[in-house]
């Protein structure tokens, strides 16, 4: 399998799992987040606070356990299910934005982010990933194999590496003003 692809997947697989376990840790604040968006009932909030994190644990670890055993076909099953789960993130987040929500905490676990564009594109962008993955692990011609000795630690490595940094991105984009930005500014409009 190209490395390249095995990367990746072992990313998006990292980013569900740290979710999902977030997720587990924080229920209320899943919880609060969930009532916020305003789009699930009452009665729907309990649910999904159970579904949503045993379908990311499910899914990464299907997928990191494909890997581990070097099962092409669970690989790409797993993938597949990343792609639908990301998606389905994208859309909700979209919706979110659509109720007027823009701005509230957007659920993700992990580095949370306003419910925004940049969410929305995250998500998507993970969506898009996986899929190009399972493609990419469908279309292998060569047989689901991993890397050996420090070839195998490269690959561990970057795969924690992207997916760090795929989580942060989205985050990084909101910066809060310090107090001494807000007082600077404060003094500029005063002095003109």
């Amino acid at each position: 399998m190209n490395l390249p692809i095995l990367v990746a997947a072992l990313s998006t697989s990292l980013i569900l799992l740290a979710a999902g376990a977030e997720h587990v840790v924080a229920q209320g604040k899943l919880r609060s987040s969930l009532r916020v968006h305003g789009l699930f009932g009452p009665r729907g909030i309990g649910p999904v606070v159970i579904a949503l994190p045993a379908l990311e644990l499910i899914t990464a670890a299907g997928a990191l356990g494909s890997v581990a055993v070097a099962n092409q076909n669970w690989l790409v099953a797993s993938l597949t299910l990343q792609t639908v789960l990301f998606g389905s993130f994208a859309g909700y987040l979209a919706m979110v934005m659509r109720a007027g929500k823009a701005g509230v905490p957007c659920a993700c676990g992990l580095a949370e982010v306003p419910v925004g564009r940049a969410a929305v594109a995250r998500a998507g962008g993970l969506a898009l990933l996986s899929a190009v993955c399972a493609l990419g692990a469908t279309t292998a011609a060569a047989p689901l194999t991993l890397p050996q000795g420090a070839d195998g630690l490269v690959t561990g490595l970057a795969a924690v590496t992207f997916a760090v940094l795929l989580v942060i991105l989205a985050s990084a984009r909101r910066v809060e003003p310090s107090t001494t930005d807000q007082q600077a500014g404060q003094q500029e409009v005063g002095s003109a």
